[in-house]
């Protein structure tokens, strides 16, 4: 802070700046005062100039309620701070540096007076060239301090953003197609299409921004959590979503990223019979009490492949059987095809599902939304195949050591 005191008849004049004052000019002519500073501020330089002039009123003639002093300029009192522009230079580096500046450079000036009436021709505030009065030394700016400085900004950036805003990694049905190996999709090469959310937005305002992405109505949308089970295996989950203005912070229970398979309704993903036709339009309300969602995948021993097939919604009352000609059906193959049926529990670990004609949930141990059933033709005995059975397929994968 600098501080500057003028005596200027019989009565002293004390200006306090904040920046620092480079440079002053002042002259005094009988009643006339002219004051000038050049202040800097960074790599900011400032000028102020002020005008004033000095008169005296009769004691009969002064209005006792105007004993009280008065200032003005040209836009308002002086008593409110004057608030300089600031003007960013045409340099780029400098540019840089001044734009985390929020602070304003403040003048403040104080009269004290005895019996005087002070009033003010004009104050200029004026910003010369930036280019004239920079110094070369401002602007011997290395390629290392810049860099620290987009560094500092970023991080800044990233800090604020960290705390009001989350990822959502979204995996649609599109990347499960052509996987070869377990669970669903390889995490590293898989197409995630990623979604920046402020935390406080809501599940609606999400499925609504997904919705307008894809295209596609909101009520044909569900967001499945994908979750790192016990086993290390990555699987959807449920979540609720018919209460949709919950927040997605607590949707997502914190997880920042938060992961999730993005189911699109399709008509023949719903195996329970429709009460109405709305039903088909829509996802219908998933009970979590007494239906499933599974996904299935097609071996096939003679080209050593596994293909993706899809996903079904199911009570926990379906008797598997019932949905064999489905399968068949989305393998292509004949529907009266002998069918060899597995559980993908974890790498390497094939459980072969013996009896069909038992309900899923009798079926199938620790029966769970994003289970995965492995089909395929019973390839009899009379074959030459090298990996007869999806059992032997993942096998094989497990062991096999990249070159």
């Amino acid at each position: 802070m600098w501080k500057k005191t003028l005596a200027w008849n019989n009565d002293s004049i004390e200006f306090i700046f904040k920046d620092q004052v480079v440079s002053i000019e002042e002259s005094i002519q009988g009643d006339k005062m002219r004051f000038r500073a050049t202040m800097k501020n960074g790599n900011q330089i400032k000028e102020v100039e002020l005008r004033m002039t000095i008169k005296t009123v009769s004691e009969e003639n002064n209005n006792p309620d105007r004993e009280k002093k008065q200032e003005y300029h040209e836009q308002g009192s002086l008593l409110d701070s004057i608030k300089l522009e600031e003007e960013l230079p045409d340099d780029p580096r400098v540019e840089s540096e001044l734009s985390s500046e929020k602070e304003e450079s403040v003048e403040k000036m104080t009269e004290k007076r005895e019996g005087h009436h002070v009033m003010t021709e004009a104050i200029e505030v004026k910003e010369p060239d930036a280019k004239k009065k920079r110094k070369g030394s401002d602007l011997d700016t290395s390629s290392e301090d810049l860099a620290a400085i987009i560094q500092v900004k970023s991080r800044k950036k990233n800090e604020i953003e960290a705390h009001l805003l989350m990822s959502i990694e979204v995996i649609f049905e599109d990347a499960f197609f052509g996987h070869q190996g377990n669970d669903l999709f390889d995490p590293e090469i898989a197409a995630i299409t990623k979604f920046r959310i402020k935390k406080s937005a809501t599940l609606k305002e999400f499925l609504n921004t997904v919705a307008k992405y894809t295209r596609i109505p909101v009520e044909k949308l569900r967001p499945w959590p994908l979750l790192i089970r016990t086993n290390q295996t990555l699987r959807p989950s449920l979540v609720e979503i018919e209460d949709e203005d919950r927040s997605m912070v607590d949707v997502a229970e914190n997880c920042n990223p938060w992961t999730i398979f993005m189911e699109l309704l399709k008509a023949d993903n719903d195996l329970r019979p429709a009460s109405n036709e709305l039903q088909k339009r829509t996802l219908a309300t998933f009970d979590e009490n007494h239906d499933v969602i599974l996904f299935f995948k097609y071996y096939c021993p003679r080209t050593g492949r596994v293909h993706y097939m899809g996903h079904l919604y199911l009570a926990l009352t379906t008797k598997l059987n019932s949905v064999l000609p489905k399968l068949c059906d989305l393998a292509s193959i004949p529907t009266d095809s002998e069918l060899i049926l597995w559980e993908e529990i974890k790498p390497n670990m094939l459980e072969r599902i013996e009896d069909t004609n038992q309900p899923l949930e009798q079926i199938l141990e620790e029966l769970m939304d994003g289970d995965i059933i492995v089909f395929q033709k019973d390839p009899g005995d009379n074959h030459n195949f090298e990996l007869p059975t999806a059992k032997d397929y993942f096998r094989d994968l497990f062991y096999k050591v990249k070159v």
